[in-house]
């Protein structure tokens, strides 16, 4: 959380109480009429400055970069004009306040609050003629605040809608997607860093396998904890156990673990992490850290991806969206977008992830039944209905939904198909994959006009056998998941790269 910072108007008024027996500028100090005048021109001056608007560079994850107006109504109010043309009123005591919907219904410190902080800064600093009343004011500014850089779980995204640019890969004539199909394949595969996820505020989280042939493992993995903790993205230089590295523990919330497993050198377990840029920046930082001290990928390793399932809720419908589009797409997901760095799958796949697709599709929907009423019962019900194979080696596993409310146990759905990756942009990649195919359960609405076709083709998709992972299906898969041309993209880059 924010640290708690003290309100100018407090700080001002109490000031003076507090020297009342002294020499200060306290209201029980003696002033002469010429401090008297003093103060009485600082006050005007400081009533101009806070009167004047200021504007001050800010990015929006919609618009990029761009100019707010902020104007003060009193030294801890202010009105800040977006680039939206929007006006929000933002109050900067205390942890600040904003009525902007992103602060009011995500708790966080909106760019508004910043804004504002920023303008006061600037106020404060001006080199103006020093009086009592302006050094009261500069004393009393909020605190520089210094987010470490692995404090990244409450740093939320702007609420951003989903864009859709109608492109549709499925209009493609054969020879046109073959084309588009080729110049994925000899592309490079981009890395960002805003609105990766398309609007979606899910959560998620990784666990990055690595091998180290040839050197000692026990050191390897103290030399990466060590750097880790170093950077600030883990809490201590502590190597973790295998049957502790998922349990969630207090001194190392919104921290990267590093831990030892049995099928591997070593993993790495992320915090849980949000579509931000210090979520993408610290993923960079965390495979270079790895590669650094010499990890790299073999045919044991494997990259995990789990995702929250807040989107789903208690709806039905969405829990029946997810079974057909797992039922309708596994081989998809298993044979042609799991590929990793090998470019190829892993030859103990079925061991480790194995195919639920059948099973999903024998799952009928009246099982897949939840109301809002049952409440966390519910999710652990809809986690033992999903969990068809009855084991966590599956492509998607269920089992922490079964277990949700024990401690440390998250609300989240691990896909487990991915070969491992140190390379940034491929795990970004299968973020895309795994946390799109939670949001098109949610957003494939066939009684939505704007999601209708894509509802449609998932309704009519065929779905009364394991379909092979052939170019009709695939190019189904990419219009039912990904509204944006770019996603696409990306997605057939692994595609292409996958051998056949």
């Amino acid at each position: 959380m924010p640290k708690r910072r003290s309100s100018p108007i407090r700080a001002s008024s109490s000031a003076g109480g507090a020297s009342g027996g002294g020499t200060g500028t306290g209201a029980g100090a003696s002033i002469g009429s010429g401090a008297a005048a003093g103060m009485a021109a600082a006050a005007e001056e400081l009533n101009r400055m806070l009167s004047e608007p200021i504007n001050i560079m800010s990015h929006s994850s919609v618009r990029g970069m761009e100019n707010v107006s902020v104007r003060f109504t009193s030294p801890t109010r202010a009105q800040v004009l977006s680039g939206s043309g929007r006006t929000y009123n933002v109050d900067i005591s205390g942890d600040g306040d904003c009525d902007c919907s992103d602060h009011i219904y995500r708790q966080r410190r909106c760019r508004h609050i910043r804004a504002a902080e920023e303008a006061l800064g600037r106020i404060t600093r001006e080199p103006v003629v020093e009086n009592p009343v302006r050094a009261q004011i500069a004393d009393a500014q909020p605190e520089q605040e210094y987010v470490r850089q692995a404090d990244i779980s409450d740093i939320l995204p702007e609420t951003i809608e989903p864009e859709d640019d109608n492109f549709y890969v499925s209009d493609l004539t054969d020879e046109e997607f073959e084309r588009m199909l080729e110049e994925a394949r000899n592309g490079s595969l981009p890395y960002e860093y805003e609105n990766v996820l398309n609007g979606s505020n899910a959560t998620f989280g990784l666990e990055i396998e690595y091998a180290c042939p040839g050197r000692d493992t026990g050191e390897v993995r103290r030399a990466i904890a060590e750097e880790l903790a170093r950077l600030g993205l883990g809490e201590s230089s502590d190597v973790i156990s295998y049957g502790q590295h998922h349990r969630t523990r207090d001194n190392m919330a919104g921290r990267w673990r590093v831990t030892t497993d049995s099928t591997v050198d070593g993993e790495i377990v992320s915090p849980v992490l949000r579509d931000t840029p210090e979520t993408w920046k610290q993923i960079e930082q965390v495979c270079e850290v790895i590669r650094r001290h010499g990890g790299q990928i073999n045919n044991s390793c494997g990259g995990h991806v789990h995702v929250g399932v807040d989107p789903m809720n208690h709806s039905r419908e969405r829990w029946r969206r997810l079974k057909r589009l797992l039922g309708t797409f596994e081989d998809v997901l298993l044979n042609r977008l799991s590929n990793g760095d090998l470019d190829r799958l892993r030859g103990n796949a079925a061991s480790y992830a194995g195919s639920i697709g059948e099973r999903m599709r024998w799952l009928s929907d009246r099982r897949v039944n939840i109301r809002e009423d049952e409440g966390d019962a519910g999710i652990r019900r809809m986690g033992g209905v999903f969990n068809v194979r009855g084991s966590r080696y599956s492509s998607v596993n269920f089992e922490n939904l079964q277990r949700y409310g024990e401690q440390g146990v998250p609300k989240t759905i691990e896909f487990r198909s991915f070969n491992g990756s140190l390379n940034p942009a491929v795990i970004q990649t299968h973020v895309k994959i795994s946390v799109g195919i939670v949001e098109a359960a949610n957003r494939a609405r066939i009684r939505d006009s704007r999601t209708r076709r894509r509802g449609e083709m998932l309704r009519n998709a065929a779905y009364d056998a394991m379909q092979p992972a052939g170019q009709g299906m695939f190019r189904n898969f990419l219009d039912i998941v990904f509204t944006r041309r770019r996603d696409k993209e990306a997605i057939m880059n692994r595609y292409a790269r996958a051998s056949a």
